[in-house]
């Protein structure tokens, strides 16, 4: 992990940890069920990654042109990474 805490006590946490693992993932990890973490990620207004995200960032692409091969435009990416930055600094 990059220096941060994965954490789903938080809002920020989450949104991290759902950029990073799938919901099935995260649910397992944290004892809970998928049903209750996916609906604190539509209450929590969490961004999901694309359903491909994470295949392509275990192929080895990087973040942003794993987004750009999924069809994410400029201002797309811009925006999501201003809000994993966000969340990233709540967590320091």
């Amino acid at each position: 992990m990059s220096g941060t805490k994965e954490t789903i006590d938080t809002s920020a946490g989450l949104q991290l940890a759902i950029w990073k693992h799938t919901v099935s993932e995260i649910a397992l990890m944290y004892n809970v069920s998928t049903a209750s973490l996916g609906y604190r990620i539509h209450h929590e207004e969490i961004i999901k990654p694309p359903p491909e995200y994470l295949e392509k960032i275990e192929r080895g692409l990087s973040h942003d042109k794993a987004l750009v091969e999924i069809g994410w435009t400029k201002p797309m990416i811009k925006k999501i990474n201003t809000i994993l930055l966000k969340a990233r600094n709540q967590m320091k």
